[in-house]
C-alpha cells in the first residue's frame, strides 16, 4: 500500500512558511496534486492524490495516497508519474479514501 505522510525538510518548510506569509494566510492552506489515467474528466480516474497542508505558522505536512482506478492505466499516463496497473492493484478505490485524508 502506498500511503505516506511525511514532514518536509528544513528548506521545504522554509518555502512553505514563506508561502503562508506571502499569502497572508489566516487559516491552513491545502495544495492538491492529482495523478490520473488521462485528461478526460468524464472517463478518466484518479490514481494518486498528494496533499500539502501548510499551517499558518508554516508547519507543513505532505500526504500521498495511491488509488485503484478500476480501469487500465494507459501507457502514456504511466509514462508521466511512473504509476502502473501493478502499483495500484492492491490499493483502495477512490470512494472510501477522501474521508481518510
Amino acid at each position: 500500500m502506498h500511503n505516506a505522510e511525511t514532514q518536509l525538510d528544513e528548506q521545504q518548510t522554509a518555502v512553505a512558511r514563506d508561502l503562508a506569509r506571502a499569502l497572508g494566510a489566516t487559516k491552513p492552506l491545502a495544495v492538491f496534486d492529482l495523478g490520473t489515467t488521462g485528461t478526460y474528466v468524464r472517463s478518466d480516474r484518479i490514481v494518486e492524490i498528494a496533499i500539502l497542508r501548510i499551517d499558518t505558522d508554516g508547519t507543513a505536512t505532505y500526504k500521498v495516497r495511491r488509488l485503484n482506478p478500476e480501469i487500465p492505466i494507459p501507457e502514456d499516463a504511466t509514462a508521466v508519474p511512473g504509476i502502473s496497473d501493478a502499483h495500484v492493484a492492491a490499493e483502495p478505490t477512490f470512494h472510501p479514501v477522501p474521508k481518510t485524508l
